[in-house]
Order: C-alpha cells, then structure tokens, then sequence
C-alpha cells in the first residue's frame, strides 16, 4: 500500500471490535505497541491483522476461507471510510497458503548415477512458477513442494507447501472462494506430470 494514517486505521479496527496495538502519541507522531511479533496489530476471533512497516504491508491470516474473506472485506471497508481510494492506494494483492500434503512418494524422479558414484538420487523438493513471470510483478505465482524428512521412509510421505499467488483483486477472491477445487486440480495435474 502507499503510505496511510496507521494509528487512525487502528483506531478504526478498534471500534469494529478488534482487540487492537496501543498507539501512544509523540512529538511529531506516534509509537505502536504491537500485540505480538510479529507486527501483530489487530485480532477478532481467528482473524489476525499484521503490518510490515518496511514494505507497508497489511496481512491478514486466518486458516477459514469464509472469514479471511469477511475479514478483508472489514478492511476494506475501513480504508473507505478513512477517505482512501482503494485503487490508488493498493500497489497490490497476493495471497499465501501453507498447506501439508500426505501421498505415496510423489514428485521424485530417479537420476541413475550408480555407475559413477556408486549411488542414485532422486528429485527433492520442487518448485514450480509462473511461466514467463516477474517475481516483483503484479502478477506471480509460485508453489514449493518439499518433504518433510521424519516420514520419508514410509509408504505415504508428507510434503509441505508453500504457494504464492499475487493476481488482481478479482482473481485472488475467486481463488480463496474455489480453494479446495482448484488446488486439488494443481496437485492433480502436478502428480499426474511426475507419473504418480
């Protein structure tokens, strides 16, 4: 986001009901106590909102797709009623998910090299991202998929996952509403491509 009014926004979420930062006034300023790190500024049953100083960066978590959703729509809200155009205030808006995957070895290809070293390797962890993008654009996807080791001897292994999605405002809500579908197509077709 460009630069806003931080106490005032906290200020806000603090009358919306949110367990909210102390701001302190200063000369020429403020001071926020935040929650907790990192950088926790508001909470309101599973919803955390955090702030970033350096990149001015508003965050919210919740592990419920409905109230991330509703949550963000609140945000929204307030940065209107404080007089901000979301369009020229909002550089941009991404979402992150962290997930844990249990499946049979899936992502591992065999690279033979007993013939030189004595040994063969496979493939661990992949990545995949948007093909042709920018990292520091608008627009970005990237998916990490990697092993959690202590269940690597197993029949089914656990990955974690770690995506990145940065899209139009439009196309990130439809994602969070579609989650499970569309996520489930990615894994599918992921798994499919390595032969599993």
């Amino acid at each position: 986001m460009l630069q806003f009014d931080l106490s005032a926004f906290i200020r806000k979420l603090s009358e919306k009901g949110y367990a909210t930062a102390k701001v302190l006034p200063r000369l020429g300023g403020y001071d926020i106590t935040f929650i907790s790190p990192p950088n926790i500024i508001a909470s309101k049953g599973s919803s955390v909102i955090r702030y970033d100083l350096g990149r001015r960066l508003v965050q919210v978590d919740n592990p419920s797709a409905p109230e991330l959703l509703s949550t963000f729509s609140e945000i929204e809200n307030t940065f209107i009623e404080m007089g901000n155009e979301l369009q020229k205030c909002i550089l941009f808006y991404e979402v992150q998910v962290k997930a844990k995957l249990t499946h049979k070895k899936i992502l591992v290809k065999d690279i033979s090299l007993s013939d030189t070293i004595n040994f063969d390797l496979v493939t661990v962890p992949v990545f995949f991202t948007l093909k042709d993008g920018e990292p520091n654009s608008t627009k970005w996807f990237s998916l990490k998929i990697e092993p959690i080791w202590t269940t690597w001897n197993s029949n089914k292994t656990s990955f974690e996952l770690e995506l990145v999605y940065r899209d139009s405002r439009a196309n990130l809500i439809s994602f969070i509403q579609n989650f499970d579908k569309i996520f489930n197509e990615i894994i599918k077709r992921i798994i499919s491509s390595f032969g599993g």
